[in-house]
Parts: structure tokens; C-alpha cells; sequence
């Protein structure tokens, strides 16, 4: 008797297997459809909305549903997330919804910001989890930010040069833990800027909003060879996380030409009293 208990519990499990196994085969992770619709081109600080579509297309209710979003990576939000989780109702089959999420992209132009959604549930009458990923690109096209070298096309060998970097702001959105950083220039040896800067390579700015603006005065002196080519290169960007994040860049060349005077004697240093406030544009 005992054997006959043992041999029908195994053929009730082998059963329920065989059926689960079955039941599964069935079922394919395409009948869930899941899409992100959006905006395929933006500027920077706009506000995008996004909106995650699904839907069941098939004949299994989809239950234990949890929805996954996650806006592109430096996006800026009130609370500052960027990854978001929420718990969905059981999907029966035909039935389909929406959830929308908003941001603001960052970054510079011709930049791809891919936002993400992962969807993953449990088919009735199956034991095993399924996911249904998707991700949306959006191109940013075009710029409000304003950042522009003010310089000559050329420079004298062993003399002094002065530029300006002005930049501007069109965002309707304050910007925060903004700076502008150049690059180091082989042949221009720095000598002093306004507003002052702790590394000769930096500028804090504060929160820049609207139709706000500055400049950078920046003073130094040619050592490169007649003939040769002064890169210089500027990028205004905001920290997030401790990583720095390009907003906008710009870059200029300068030649270098014989003097057409006697060598001057430069300072080594001159001290500033910067003022860092943006200015009103207005």
C-alpha cells in the first residue's frame, strides 16, 4: 500500500511539472507590449515627459507586476531621483495602461539621452518570473546656453595676451553648482584672471538663472613659436555626483606672429577681488 501511495504522490508531482513546464512553454514574453514615447529631440533644461505604455496581449493575467523606470543618466528632477520603482496592478489579458515620469535632460549638443523601463511579472499558474525591457532615445539639438571666446585671431611671440569667456543662460530652469573650466594651452603661460580662480583652470559660478550672464577676463603671456597655433578650449558644465557634467563647449585658435616691438616685462601675478554674482542680462 505504501508503494502505491509513494508511486501516485511521484506521478502527481511529475504531473504538476509536466503541466507547469507546459504552461510555460506556452507562454511568451512577447504578449506583453511595452513601449516609451517622448520627445526625440529636446534643448537642454527642457522638461520632458515620458510616458510607458504596456499592454497583455495574451490569454494569461500577469500578476506580480512591478514597473522599473529610469530617466537618462544627469537628469534633474525636484527631488533629485532619477530611478524610479513602482508597484502595478495584476494585468488581465486586453487590459492597457500608462504611467507617465518627468525630467530634465543635461548634457551638450548632438548628445543621446536613453531613458530605460523594465516591466517584470509573474503569468498566472507559473511559478517562474519574466522581464520585458525597452529604451527610448532622445537627441538634444540645440542650446540655450550661451559660452563664446572674445579674442584676437592672432597674438605677438613674448607678449602679453587678454581674452574674455562670456556665457549666458536662455534655460527657464535656475542652474546650480555650475563652473567653467579651460583647458591647459601649451605656448600661453597664465598670469592672472577676473574673477579670480584657485587653480588657474576653474570658475565657480553661482545659480544661474534666466537671461543671466558673466565673464571671465584672463591675462597671460605667448611663449609659443612664430607660426604655431594657440588651442584654447573652454566647457561650462554642472557637478553632479562628483562627476562633471558638459553643458556647453567651446574652443578658439590664435596664430602666433613675430613682435613687432622690444619684449615687455609681464608681472608674475596680480591680485583680484572678483565678483562672482552672474550679471543680469536685462
Amino acid at each position: 500500500m505504501k508503494k502505491i501511495l509513494i508511486i501516485i504522490f511521484i506521478a502527481v508531482v511529475l504531473g504538476m511539472g509536466a503541466y507547469s513546464y507546459y504552461r510555460g512553454g506556452m507562454f511568451s514574453t512577447e504578449i506583453l507590449k511595452l513601449e516609451i514615447s517622448g520627445p526625440e529631440t529636446a534643448k537642454i533644461g527642457d522638461e520632458i515627459e515620458y510616458t510607458v505604455n504596456y499592454k497583455n496581449d495574451g490569454n494569461f493575467t500577469l500578476q506580480k507586476a512591478k514597473l522599473v523606470f529610469e530617466l537618462p543618466e544627469n537628469s534633474l528632477t525636484e527631488d533629485g531621483k532619477r530611478m524610479f520603482t513602482q508597484s502595478l496592478k495584476d494585468i488581465a489579458p486586453g487590459t492597457s495602461e500608462f504611467v507617465k515620469f518627468k525630467g530634465r535632460l543635461l548634457g551638450k549638443e548632438g548628445d543621446l539621452k536613453i531613458a530605460k523601463a523594465t516591466l517584470t511579472y509573474v503569468p498566472e499558474n507559473i511559478t517562474a518570473p519574466y522581464e520585458t525591457n525597452v529604451d527610448f532615445t532622445t537627441k538634444i539639438d540645440a542650446s540655450s546656453i550661451v559660452l563664446k571666446y572674445d579674442l584676437l585671431a592672432t597674438a605677438e611671440q613674448d607678449r602679453s595676451l587678454q581674452y574674455f569667456i562670456s556665457y549666458s543662460s536662455g534655460v527657464n530652469y535656475p542652474l546650480e553648482n555650475l563652473s567653467i573650466k579651460i583647458d591647459p594651452t601649451p605656448g600661453f603661460d597664465f598670469v592672472s584672471s577676473e574673477p579670480k580662480s584657485l587653480d588657474n583652470l576653474e570658475w565657480k559660478i553661482d545659480t544661474l538663472n534666466k537671461n543671466q550672464g558673466g565673464k571671465i577676463d584672463i591675462s597671460g603671456k605667448v611663449s609659443a613659436k612664430v607660426g604655431e597655433n594657440l588651442t584654447f578650449l573652454a566647457s561650462l558644465g554642472k557637478w553632479i555626483s562628483g562627476d562633471f557634467v558638459v553643458i556647453k563647449q567651446v574652443s578658439a585658435n590664435v596664430q602666433i606672429v613675430p613682435p613687432t616691438s622690444p619684449p615687455e616685462i609681464l608681472p608674475l601675478s596680480s591680485s583680484t577681488t572678483p565678483d562672482q554674482i552672474p550679471q543680469s542680462l536685462d
